[in-house]
């Protein structure tokens, strides 16, 4: 079975095949190869009971299928669509016309029905109105050609050959099924990702982190474990940003981002808090044993050099608060604020434990 771990994987063949188009891209893919290998095998079937003028529409089969998976593969995903359904619903009545309605190749119908869903040119009704004429064919199938019987070579094996299209044209849809399931997790594991993290440094972001923080405050409370937050700001990051563009505070942040995600323990959460600041929540740690991490941090900040010729300085000021009994969230938040603005007032690169009545500092 295709195993698909993430976008970026299945997208590393094809660039030009955007996200929003990934689904339909595998899909088709699948089909396409699949589909394939099918007719090849039928063009020796067909040879072998004697239906040569069907040998000759199956070499053209395989063609169009080869064409599908080339357009697909280009990013033009509707033409790949147009060539599957097409060639299905002209195979399909061909091989009945010629071989009569016992031979099954009519149920391939139901299985091309399913992709018109990944035309992006319809909306609702219209992909259900352009599904069911697939079914109506099927239908029509029926009226128009019940009474054409078998006259080739082994006709022994017809229910046989019934059975196998049907077995064929069930895997089809079943696997096309089973693939938009899986891509469709994972397409919302990505956007889960996405929505839950800053683009910049792949740190939490605010919205995502207020969340984390208060569950965790609820436990903290229930459970009777201590927790602490320590908030960081970037020293004269202002003056990095005007002496040296904006490209080159943006590779600060990231380093500092990078910084968290491999000192942070898996327990931890760490994330840009707005700006320049982060905010890092410590489970099971107090106040000390925070403000160690805190000195550990800003140890592995001032270290940092820049990545290009520009010389200045990095560094950052942090604040550390232990969860108190009664405190709230945002009170939570402001101490931790609040301590790492003593730690500017102190000069900056620096740590400071807030006490256990915090209160807001003047900048």
């Amino acid at each position: 079975m295709l195993k698909i771990k993430n976008i970026r994987e299945l997208t590393s063949l094809w660039n030009q095949v955007s996200d929003k188009n990934i689904r339909t891209f595998a899909i088709i893919c699948v089909a396409a190869v699949f589909s394939l290998l099918v007719h090849l095998c039928l063009i020796l079937v067909f040879y072998r009971v004697e239906a040569f003028s069907l040998s000759v529409l199956n070499i053209f089969s395989v063609f169009v299928w080869g064409c599908a998976l080339f357009f697909n593969c280009r990013g033009q995903h509707i033409r790949a669509i147009e060539l599957c359904c097409s060639e299905v619903v002209l195979h399909s009545t061909i091989c009945v016309a010629v071989l009569g309605l016992d031979a099954g190749f009519q149920h391939y119908l139901w299985a091309i029905s399913c992709m018109i869903f990944l035309d992006s040119r319809f909306r609702f009704w219209g992909t259900i109105v352009a599904s069911f004429s697939f079914i109506a064919v099927f239908a029509a199938l029926y009226l128009l050609f019940d009474h054409v019987e078998y006259q080739y070579a082994l006709p022994e094996y017809l229910p046989w050959m019934h059975t196998l299209n049907i077995a064929v044209a069930g895997i089809s849809l079943a696997f096309s099924v089973a693939m938009t399931k899986q891509i469709t997790l994972v397409l919302e594991k990505e956007l889960h990702y996405q929505a839950s993290r800053d683009s910049l440094t792949g740190l939490y972001n605010r919205r995502f982190m207020s969340t984390v923080i208060e569950k965790q405050c609820a436990l903290t409370k229930r459970s009777g474990l201590q927790c602490s937050l320590i908030m960081a700001d970037i020293d004269y990051f202002k003056e990095i940003n005007d002496r040296f563009g904006h490209s080159e505070g943006d590779l600060v942040l990231s380093a500092f981002g990078q910084v968290l995600t491999e000192s942070v323990r898996r327990e931890d959460s760490a994330s840009r808090w707005g700006g320049e600041e982060f905010l890092i929540l410590l489970v099971d740690s107090d106040g000390q044993q925070a403000l160690n991490k805190a000195e550990q941090l800003r140890k592995q900040i001032e270290s940092l050099k820049p990545d290009t010729d520009k010389c200045y300085q990095i560094s950052a000021s942090f604040g550390v608060c232990q969860l108190q009994e009664g405190m709230t969230v945002d009170a939570w938040i402001q101490c931790a604020d609040t301590a790492m603005y003593q730690s500017k007032s102190m000069g900056r690169n620096h740590c400071t434990l807030a006490s256990e009545n915090c209160t807001e500092l003047p900048l």
